[in-house]
């Protein structure tokens, strides 16, 4: 078994818990509790919010489904790339908005995910 894909997978299961349970108490309750914000604008970022929530969970799926059936390589590669764009684009965000990166950390996940999967494909 590729103990890298091992990794992404249980990686990526830590990562949608991680996304619903303190992502749903510390973005999307105050989302929607929110009176500053349209509701235009309010129901986007939250219909965004489920958008990352069935993305994490269909990447999980594949590296977890890969453990026990081989699926396609250009599967897995897609959704490594996947991962690293979504945590490249967290830490672009931290630099081009000063933002604290213990606070905004989803790329401490996303970006070893990422690796992962490239590295259970031509190191595995």
């Amino acid at each position: 078994m590729n103990i890298y894909f091992v990794i992404a997978a249980v990686l990526s299961h830590f990562a949608l818990v991680l996304h619903f349970f303190m992502g749903g108490k510390e973005v999307a309750r105050p989302l929607l509790r929110s009176n500053e914000l349209s509701k235009t604008c309010q129901f986007t970022n939250y219909y965004c919010w489920h958008l990352v929530t069935i993305s994490l969970a269909l990447i999980a799926a594949v590296f977890s489904l890969h453990l026990y059936s081989p699926l396609s390589t250009d599967l897995i590669l897609a959704v490594s790339t996947l991962m690293l764009l979504y945590g490249l684009w967290s830490l672009v965000m931290i630099v081009v908005h000063r933002l604290n990166p213990l606070q905004f950390g989803q790329w401490t996940v996303l970006v070893p995910i990422g690796v992962l999967g490239f590295c259970g494909v031509y190191l595995g």
